[in-house]
Formats: C-alpha cells, sequence, structure tokens
C-alpha cells in the first residue's frame, strides 16, 4: 500500500503514469520503470543487489507479514486464550445438548470473539454457532458462515458445513424453507414429533415378517430423518449424522 500511494505522488520526484484502459494489470506506476527500480543493470558475479539498509528493510517487512498471516491463520493463538475460547465452547456444547439454544449460542459467541476463525476452536465454535442460529430462524446469518467454514481445517467442520448447506439446498427443493422455526430457544417444541417416530406410537413404519432388527431399526432411522429435513430441524439432524 505504501508503495502504491508513492507511485500516485511520483516515484523519486517523477510523474505517475496512469494508463487509460481499465484492465486487471492496470495500477499507477512510474513512467520509467527501469531508471526506477534498476532495470537493465549488470549484475556482476557477487554484485550487492541491495543495500544493507534496504535488505534490513525487507526482513522486517517480510517478518511483520509472515506474523500477520500466522495470526490470522489462527496458527499464533495465546494458550490462555485458546484455553479460555475451548472452555466457552465446551459450556456452549453442554448447552446446546440440553437444547438450551439461546443460552449455548451466547457462550459459542464468546469463543468466537478470543479465537480467529479459522483456528479450531474458532472453526468448531462458528460451526455450532451456526447451527444454533439455523435452529433459531436466522437462517440467512446461519447459511453465511456454513459458507465460510465449507474449507476449514479443523476435523469434522468443512464436512458438516457442506452437509448442512445441502439441507438448505433440499428444504428450497421440498419447499418447506420458510417453515416456523423454533423460536423459544428450544428444541422441545419438536421433541413430540421424533418421539412418536421412535417410539412406534406412529405407525409409519412396520417391522416385516423375516426382517431382522437391524434393518429396522435402519428403515426407522431413515423415517425420522425425513422428518428432520420436512420440519426445518439443523440441530436435529447434526445430532443424528454424528450417530
Amino acid at each position: 500500500m505504501a508503495e502504491m500511494a508513492e507511485m500516485e505522488d511520483g516515484v523519486g520526484g517523477e510523474r505517475a503514469h496512469k494508463p487509460a484502459v481499465a484492465t486487471w494489470g492496470v495500477f499507477p506506476r512510474p513512467q520509467n520503470i527501469s531508471k526506477t527500480y534498476g532495470g537493465g543493470r549488470n549484475i556482476r558475479p557477487g554484485q550487492a543487489l541491495e543495500t544493507e539498509a534496504e535488505e534490513e528493510a525487507r526482513k522486517q517487512r517480510v517478518a511483520a507479514a509472515l506474523a500477520e498471516y500466522r495470526k490470522v491463520a489462527g496458527l499464533d493463538i495465546e494458550p490462555e486464550v485458546e484455553d479460555a475460547a475451548m472452555e466457552l465452547y465446551e459450556q456452549g456444547q453442554a448447552l446446546f445438548e440440553k437444547g438450551t439454544l439461546r443460552a449455548a449460542l451466547e457462550k459459542y459467541e464468546l469463543a468466537c470473539e478470543l479465537v480467529p476463525l479459522k483456528s479450531k476452536v474458532g472453526g468448531l465454535a462458528s460451526l455450532q454457532k451456526a447451527v444454533c442460529l439455523d435452529s433459531l430462524g436466522r437462517n440467512e446469518e446461519a447459511y453465511s458462515i456454513y459458507k465460510r467454514l465449507r474449507g476449514h481445517s479443523a476435523p469434522g467442520v468443512a464436512k458438516n458445513s457442506k452437509r448442512m448447506m445441502f439441507g438448505f439446498q433440499a428444504a428450497k427443493e421440498l419447499k418447506v424453507d420458510k417453515m416456523r422455526a423454533i423460536n423459544d430457544g428450544s428444541v422441545d417444541a419438536w421433541r413430540g414429533y421424533f418421539d412418536r417416530a421412535t417410539d412406534g406410537t406412529w405407525a409409519v413404519y412396520k417391522r416385516k415378517e423375516g426382517e431382522d432388527e437391524a434393518d429396522a431399526a435402519e428403515e426407522r432411522r431413515l423415517v425420522v430423518l425425513s422428518l428432520i429435513l420436512l420440519l426445518g430441524a439443523p440441530i436435529l439432524t447434526v445430532a443424528l449424522l454424528a450417530t
């Protein structure tokens, strides 16, 4: 950025050349690039390409750029900060498993504030945050997070994000993407549907004669998955996919 500003003002007192054609390769540059940057020189064996001051300045720029990259990529996190984020994530998981989505969402958001998205804890917390948002009806926010996590390096994050994005596509195909969400912050509103599907009070599937229990269980599992997709409850989708 500094070099670009210098070019716009003129390098070495020379007026900057600003091409009129708008293409990806057009940018303000010196009128005489060879003169400004030393092009056309004859470099002899052993001849220094830059002064000691220039070399030191270049090394500092490279070191600063690498440090910034490691910070953004989540490679350099203070251990106490990472531990605090993980503790918040685990607290969120405990609340999530109880079905208290709003309380869990608060914990995940706090964890996300402490660490970069590209870190392991950042990825895990962001995924769970998106699931909570999705279940609470804030679908566009959730979908945006899923998209950002598609290439995440933490185990399971990218895979599950893609699965949840597929759920969005399936809901649109089935025209159930506008159905009511869990607005009270818990999964109790949906529990009755799935309890009835799994305890046999709904005669959605009957075991055929000669069919073993494993096949019957798989059929019941597919029925429950169909209900989940139709009712649009991503939190229960994740729970089922994890089994």
